[in-house]
């Protein structure tokens, strides 16, 4: 038995272990028809795709589903955007208004403030104030805090009875 087992194993050496293979190799290629395996076959497959765009080279990843569903199709209204104020609080400069009383210990702080001819205004936070698109950010206790695009914040505060008082004198004196 061993002796059988030495003859096939030396037998197996002397044709090579991949024989079966290679003849299977040799018929596939045998079978295969020219035009794939003949010059420029399957290269030129091969070259093709290699020079297509990566934008038209098939995503296996992405989903598809955008192509199943329906679309919806909005006109886009142009508004034109107005130039002069909207409201009576844009007319003037944030600098001319005053800052006359705060109401502070409410949910929603408020506070008025007058404008140059002496119109008194509620304002809150977030409302739009000054020719410059202002707007409210913060009302304390003591100050209301008005931001500008592009120009540094203005912080508007009670000024007390005595600073007032030091003003008026100041005007009548002046006469």
């Amino acid at each position: 038995m061993s002796k059988f087992l030495s003859e096939n194993v030396l037998r197996a050496l002397k044709s090579g272990w991949d024989a079966p293979a290679r003849a299977a190799k040799k018929a596939a290629a045998e079978a295969a028809p020219a035009a794939v395996t003949g010059p420029g076959g399957i290269r030129k497959y091969y070259f093709d795709y290699l020079n297509t765009p990566v934008e038209a080279k098939i995503n296996p990843f992405q989903s598809n589903m955008a192509a199943f569903t329906p679309t919806v199709e909005i006109e886009a209204d142009v508004v034109a955007e107005e130039t002069g104020p909207v409201t009576p609080l844009q007319y003037y400069d944030t600098d001319s208004y005053k800052l006359v009383l705060i109401m502070s210990g409410t949910a929603i702080p408020k506070a008025l403030v007058s404008d140059p001819q002496g119109k008194s205004y509620v304002i809150m936070v977030d409302t739009a104030i000054g020719n410059r698109q202002g707007r409210v950010v913060s009302i304390t206790a003591n100050e209301v805090r008005i931001d500008e695009p592009g120009f540094p914040p203005v912080v508007k505060t009670l000024g007390t009875d005595r600073e007032d008082m030091i003003k008026e004198l100041q005007s009548f004196q002046e006469f």
